[in-house]
C-alpha cells in the first residue's frame, strides 16, 4: 500500500480541497504526505517567450551590450625607421621620423580612431545527469577602423601593403566559455572544467591584438575549489592561425599574435586562496 503521497499545489480552489482530501487519505493508509507547488513552464509558453526577452534574468540568463568610439589608437604598422633629420626629410623615406622627432612617450607608428562594439550572453544551466550546474557564456565583437591621425604611410591598411595580416576596414570575433560544475564530490571539494575558445571569424582588426581572421586561443583543464576558499587549476593554452611561408617553408608573415604562437601551447598552474 502507499506509504508517502507527494500532491501538488497550485494556489486554486480546487487545490485547497484537494489538501482536505489528501490528508483524510493518509490517514486512512497510514502514510504520511508532503504537499509542493506546482506551476505550468512559463518559458515554454508565447507569455513565457516574450518574458524571457523582457526580463532574461528572471531565467537564468543575462545579456549585455556595449559600444563605443576610441580616438588616436594605435594601429597596426609597418617598422618605423628613426633617421637622422636630413635622411628623414627625403621622399624615398617616408614614414620614417628624425631622430629629433621621437615623440616622448606614445608610439611613431600609426594612430586612428576606432569604433568597437560587443554582445555577450551568460546562461545558468540546471543540474543534469552530466553536471550539478554549468555556466555558459559568449561574446560577439565587432571593431571598425575610421580615420588614421598619424603616420598613414605605416599603417598596414594603407594600399601599399599586401601580407596576410593586412588589417580590414570591419572585424568580428567571437568567443564561448564553457564551465560545467560537479558540487561535493568529496566533503568541502567541489571540481568544475573550463572550456575556453576564442577566434576571429571575419576580416584582421586594425589595431594590435585585436583578432585577426581564422585566428584564435583555446583552453581546457580542470579546478578544485575547497572549501570555498582554496582553488587550485591547471590547463593547457593552445592557439592557432594562418601564416604566410617563404620558399623553404618558414613562417614569414603570420596572420596576428596568435597565429605566431600556434606550436606553443603551455600547461598552466594556479592556485588563488582569500584571507
Amino acid at each position: 500500500m502507499y506509504r508517502h503521497l507527494m500532491v501538488p499545489l497550485d494556489d486554486s480552489a480546487l487545490s485547497a480541497e484537494t489538501v482536505q482530501q489528501a490528508v483524510q487519505l493518509a490517514r486512512t493508509l497510514g502514510a504520511k504526505v508532503t504537499f509542493f507547488h506546482a506551476q505550468a513552464d512559463c518559458g515554454a509558453s508565447s507569455i513565457g517567450a516574450l518574458e524571457r526577452v523582457m526580463s532574461p534574468s528572471a531565467f537564468n540568463e543575462n545579456m549585455a551590450g556595449e559600444v563605443s568610439y576610441r580616438q588616436n589608437m594605435p594601429l597596426v604598422s609597418k617598422p618605423v625607421q628613426v633617421l637622422p633629420p636630413a635622411l628623414a626629410a627625403l621622399p624615398a623615406n617616408v614614414g620614417s621620423i628624425a631622430t629629433t622627432a621621437v615623440p616622448s612617450r606614445g608610439t611613431p607608428g600609426a594612430l586612428g580612431d576606432t569604433y568597437h562594439g560587443l554582445i555577450n550572453r551568460v546562461n545558468i544551466f540546471p543540474k543534469t545527469a552530466l553536471f550539478d550546474t554549468a555556466t555558459l557564456s559568449g561574446e560577439l565583437t565587432w571593431m571598425q577602423w575610421s580615420k588614421v591621425t598619424q603616420n598613414p604611410s605605416v599603417f598596414k591598411g594603407d594600399a601599399s601593403y599586401t601580407a596576410i595580416d593586412k588589417p580590414t576596414k570591419n572585424f568580428f570575433g567571437l568567443a564561448f566559455n564553457f564551465t560545467p560544475t560537479w558540487f561535493q564530490v568529496w566533503p568541502g571539494l567541489d571540481l568544475s572544467a573550463p572550456l575556453t575558445w576564442s577566434q576571429g571569424i571575419s576580416g584582421n582588426a586594425a589595431v594590435l591584438l585585436g583578432g585577426n581572421k581564422s585566428a584564435g586561443n583555446w583552453s581546457a583543464g580542470m579546478a578544485a575549489d575547497l572549501y570555498q576558499r582554496y582553488k587550485f587549476q591547471i590547463s593547457y593554452n593552445g592557439y592557432f592561425g594562418n601564416y604566410s611561408t617563404t620558399a623553404t617553408g618558414a613562417m614569414d608573415v603570420p596572420n596576428g599574435t596568435s597565429a605566431a604562437l600556434s606550436d606553443r601551447g603551455w600547461v598552466s598552474f594556479t592556485f588563488k586562496t582569500t584571507f
